[in-house]
């Protein structure tokens, strides 16, 4: 209940997130008649992250894709646990492992294009002129997206948010943008970890500089 009603609000905020149906389940184990003694309750079912035009519509990046325009969009990618058994880059030695969404399986040049693309914004983002409205952070950045998937995370007070389960996506010849949000299950108070079941103040002061070491592991 709390992904439906998580990617609920999401949509509401102007943005995609993955649809959901309750549905009652009934597993037929012994290939009999299918009867109340096979009902095992009510389930979500729920879509998967996916470039589609009825999901996630980008454009599609396929391996013959290695020049401008076409290598610059159709990225889904993610920041998560999960990640070792995917196609994965870093950004820099410790904290920032991603995985491979869409296309699951780059070629060399579109795994460079888009780990070079995040260099250089994590490059300007500590520059000096970071602010600058044409060539600061904004200029590689969905921004809104990032601030309503800030606004989200702290409302639902989720707290795999910034951190974990967060995906990405880049659109040809676009910014990156914020989501779709995911995995929202440990959030709305249905945890005791992390602090989740405060309702009061803020999420992000969870994750403060000393406290983060209780939380990753450099790799």
């Amino acid at each position: 209940m709390c992904n439906v009603l998580a990617y609920l609000l999401f949509r509401e905020m102007g943005h995609y997130a993955a649809g959901c149906k309750y549905v009652e389940l009934f597993y037929n184990a012994d290939d009999g008649t299918v009867g109340i003694d096979d009902y095992r309750g009510i389930y979500i079912l729920m879509e998967k992250i996916k470039r589609d035009k009825n999901r996630l519509a980008i454009s599609k990046l396929d391996e013959t894709m290695v020049e401008a325009p076409e290598i610059t969009g159709g990225y889904i990618f993610k920041k998560d646990k999960g990640t070792w058994g995917d196609v994965h880059f870093q950004t820099d030695r410790f904290w920032n492992r991603f995985g491979f969404v869409d296309p699951d399986e780059p070629n060399e040049a579109q795994l460079m294009f888009l780990s070079e693309y995040l260099v250089e914004f994590k490059k300007t983002l500590s520059g000096r002129n970071f602010s600058d409205p044409k060539d600061g952070y904004a200029k590689y950045l969905e921004i809104q997206s990032f601030i309503d998937a800030h606004i989200h995370v702290e409302m639902c007070r989720n707290i795999d948010g910034f951190r974990l389960s967060t995906f990405y996506h880049k659109d040809r010849d676009g910014k990156i943008n914020m989501g779709p949000v995911w995995d929202y299950n440990l959030s709305l108070g249905n945890t005791t970890m992390c602090e989740g079941y405060r309702s009061e103040g803020w999420y992000s002061e969870y994750h403060q500089p000393g406290r983060l070491q209780l939380l990753h592991t450099p790799v």
